[in-house]
C-alpha cells in the first residue's frame, strides 16, 4: 500500500491518494476543490496536483471516499468523476445531515452510501468502514489493509486534539465513544491519518500519528480522559469557535456530492 498526502494550506485540509502498488488502482480520500472566498471563484489547483501525481505514477483512481460532509472546503469528487470515471462514496449518515440542513437528499449525489462495518476492495486494498460520529452524524473512518486508518475530523494530531461537535447533529458524547471505543480498539501501531492540521505553536504541519500516540498524548482524547470531562471541555471550547468561513458554499456543494445544483 502506498499513501501519498496532499496539503491544502488555505483550509488546512489533507487529501490522500491510497494505492495498491500491484494493480496501480487507488482510492482518493477527501479531495479539495479550491474556492477563493474574496473572488467567489473555484480553481482546480489541488485537484491538478493530485492528478499530476496519479498520472506520473500510472495510478488509476477508482473511488473517492468522503470521511464526512465537509464544512470548510468543497469536495473535488465531481472533478475526479469527470476525468477518471471514479465512484463517490460517503457514510449513510449523510441523510441525517441533509435533514439537519433542511436539504432534500438526492440519489444521484453519490454512487454509494457506506454503513458501519462494511468492507470493500479496490485493487489489493481491503477497506473497512468504521462509523465515527460526533463531529457530524455522517463521519466515518476508513481502515485500510488493517494497517492505516483515515479518521477525517474525528481526532487530530496529539497536540491539536479533536474535532468540534457543535454542527447540527454533532455530539461530544458520541465523539468520545467513537474515538475511545472504536478507534482506540484498533492495534496500537495502526497509522492514523488526520483530516486537518494547522501546525499549532509554529510546528510544521503533520498528517500522521498512531493509535498508541493518541491514547497516550492526545490533548483532548486520551486513555486518561473521562467522558464527562471531555464533554465539558468540548462544549465549552465549541462555544468560542467561529462558524467556518466556507460553511454555506461547502454545504451547497457537499450535500450533493460536489454537484452545485
Amino acid at each position: 500500500m502506498i499513501i501519498k498526502d496532499f496539503y491544502d494550506k488555505a483550509t488546512g485540509t489533507y487529501t490522500y491518494a491510497v494505492s495498491d502498488p500491484l494493480s496501480r488502482e487507488a482510492i482518493v480520500i477527501d479531495p479539495v476543490w479550491n474556492y477563493d472566498i474574496e473572488n467567489k471563484s473555484l480553481s482546480t489547483a489541488g485537484f491538478d496536483e493530485v492528478c499530476e501525481y496519479l498520472l506520473k505514477e500510472s495510478i488509476t483512481p477508482l473511488a473517492v471516499v468522503e470521511t464526512h460532509v465537509h464544512a470548510d472546503h468543497i469536495t473535488a469528487s465531481q472533478l475526479f468523476k469527470h476525468k477518471f470515471q471514479t465512484k463517490t462514496y460517503i457514510h449513510e449518515g449523510v441523510r441525517q445531515v441533509c435533514d439537519s440542513f433542511q436539504v432534500s437528499f438526492h440519489d444521484e449525489a453519490f454512487d454509494g452510501l457506506l454503513s458501519d462495518g462494511q468492507t470493500f476492495t479496490v485493487g489489493g486494498l481491503t477497506c473497512k468502514v468504521i462509523h465515527t460520529p460526533g463531529h457530524t452524524p455522517a463521519c466515518m473512518s476508513l481502515f485500510i489493509n488493517e494497517s492505516a486508518v483515515f479518521v477525517g475530523d474525528a481526532v487530530f494530531m496529539p497536540d491539536f486534539g479533536s474535532g468540534r461537535c457543535d454542527f447540527p447533529g454533532g455530539s461530544a458524547e458520541k465523539l468520545f465513544e467513537s474515538v475511545t471505543k472504536k478507534l482506540f480498539a484498533l492495534p496500537g501501531d495502526t497509522l492514523v491519518y488526520v483530516g486537518h492540521d494547522y501546525g499549532p505553536n509554529g510546528r510544521p504541519v503533520k498528517c500522521k500519528t498512531t493509535i498508541d500516540e493518541l491514547k497516550k498524548l492526545n490533548k483532548h482524547l486520551n486513555s486518561e480522559v473521562s467522558q464527562s470531562g471531555f464533554v465539558e471541555m468540548r462544549t465549552s471550547r465549541d462555544k468560542q469557535l467561529n462558524e467556518p468561513k466556507l460553511l454555506s458554499i461547502s454545504m451547497k456543494y457537499n450535500l450533493r456530492g460536489g454537484l452545485s445544483s
